[in-house]
């Protein structure tokens, strides 16, 4: 029987699960943009009556597809720092930068778009996946063998 994964691998899987949530909330929101759509219309009597109708649209239906490359990308990054943890654990490979700089990524990702929906979309899956980063650092720092001290004297 296999042991539990640790807390870490744990919060990896999470941090890569609230990218796909991002990911998939402005795939699919309505509300992305929002605009107001004038015509005028001629009325019988020759007068101009103005026609006011509110336009809500996904990123997608205002971007074209070209959109998706881009929206996909931190849930690549999200997934190369899982995959990394997982293979760590399963081939005993060294990827601690790797894990890092994933996150450090998605960390800027989210960052500088702070006050865009997509910035907020991906924030939970940059402050998860540095939790996570933090969290296998100090469980990694704490297993590690200590140096023997000897005595010279």
């Amino acid at each position: 029987m296999d042991k539990p994964a640790p807390p870490s691998i744990a919060l990896f899987v999470a941090a890569h699960a609230f990218a796909w949530l991002g990911f998939l909330f402005l795939l699919f929101f309505p509300f992305a943009y929002t605009g107001v759509e004038v015509a005028a219309s001629v009325s019988a009597d020759g007068t101009l009556a103005p026609e006011n109708e509110t336009v809500n649209l996904s990123i997608v239906q205002a971007n074209g597809y070209r959109i998706i490359a881009q929206l996909i990308v931190p849930v690549v990054i999200s997934g190369v720092a899982l995959f990394s943890v997982y293979g760590e654990r399963k081939w005993k490979a060294k990827v601690g930068i790797t894990v890092w700089a994933a996150t450090i990524v998605l960390i800027l990702f989210a960052g500088l778009g702070v006050f865009t929906l997509i910035g907020i979309s991906y924030a939970p899956a940059a402050l998860v996946l540095f939790a996570a980063a933090f969290l296998r650092t100090r469980r990694l720092a704490n297993a590690a063998p200590r140096p023997r001290r000897e005595s010279w004297d």
